[in-house]
């Protein structure tokens, strides 16, 4: 049987985004949060479309969270910061769809593993916090 190819209009140009968004600060929503599990270990699958800097406005990215025990420390900043309910963290509960059009804060590098370059999640702060972190580092970098 043969295969069928499938058109998808944008895909091209949301790889070459992903490559024009440099290491630094975003003002983000959250677009799509899958929750997936891999061969290795399961992870967050999150798509975010940038708000701020507006150069950057509308671009797209996506990354991971790991859900293993030793790394659940971060996914439960992420979540926080993201002002994900207290009552269902509390209950060990994550629903996908609440994270859909949250707002936040990260700080993103580039990776690379297998020759494969990947978006990572350094850091996270509520929405609120951006115009404090992102005047102190206009000023730093006008000096």
């Amino acid at each position: 049987m043969a295969m069928k190819s499938r058109r998808v209009p944008g895909l091209g140009a949301s790889t070459e985004a992903a490559d024009q968004l440099s290491p630094g600060t975003y003002l983000v929503r959250i677009a799509k949060a899958e929750y997936s599990y891999s061969f290795r270990k399961p992870f967050l699958a999150l798509t975010f479309r940038v708000i701020e800097p507006l150069p950057f406005r509308n671009q797209v990215f996506t990354s991971r969270l790991y859900c293993t025990a030793k790394e659940l420390w971060k996914l439960s900043w992420f979540l926080r910061e993201f002002e994900y309910s207290r009552a269902l963290l509390d209950e060990d509960e994550l629903d996908e769809r609440r994270l859909r059009g949250r707002e936040g804060v990260v700080k993103i590098s580039h990776a690379v593993v297998d020759r494969l370059r990947y978006v990572s999640l350094e850091a996270f702060a509520p929405a609120h916090c951006w115009e404090r972190i992102v005047v102190p580092s206009a000023l730093a970098d006008a000096s």
